[in-house]
């Protein structure tokens, strides 16, 4: 595998925007870090404890060997859902399972072409698993994903929207 070096500002504005422009929104990088080894997940994440969130998973393959986490409350992502399928979360079903999936493929797909021109190889990504679930919940199905991988860098990218309030979390756990 090809080690990946870091990922520029004009990569998190692209997510934004390709997000921005299928939702019809104003999306903004809120902040963006690049850390040398895997974060401390429970204290890095500033998730509040008493609420729901959404967590997505996927796992990238070929040139680069990754793992891509999505993290947003449940009232971002059913405002997110409800505009693109006019209906609010009420019940995850199958037809909002799969505009959350597209959310995740946008973002996960970015990523892996990214790291395909860096790499000069072919990058897949597996289906995004979602998981509905308290935060200590989702840091351990987190960390049991990120658990095959030795060392890794990670890229951590959050992107909002100021109305309706809207923040997604993103890690790119990547070596």
């Amino acid at each position: 595998m090809q080690e990946i070096v870091c990922f520029d500002g004009g990569f998190a504005d692209r997510i934004a925007r390709s997000l921005g422009g299928l939702l019809e929104l104003d999306f903004y990088v809120a902040a963006q870090k690049v850390k040398g080894d895997l974060p401390g997940l429970s204290s890095n994440l500033n998730l509040v404890e008493d609420f729901f969130y959404m967590g997505i998973f996927s796992k990238i393959d070929g040139g680069v060997e990754a793992y891509a986490i999505i993290l947003m409350d449940i009232a971002s992502a059913d405002e997110m859902v409800s505009r693109l399928t006019n209906e609010h979360i009420s019940v995850l079903d199958e037809y909002k399972s799969s505009a959350v999936q597209e959310f995740a493929n946008i973002i996960i797909g970015a990523f892996s072409s990214e790291a395909e021109k860096r790499a000069q190889r072919r990058v897949d990504y597996t289906i995004p698993t979602i998981a509905v679930d308290h935060p200590n919940a989702l840091v351990d199905a987190i960390c049991a994903y990120l658990s095959e991988m030795e060392t890794a860098s990670t890229l951590e990218i959050e992107i909002s929207c100021r109305i309706p309030p809207i923040l997604v979390k993103m890690i790119l756990c990547f070596r």
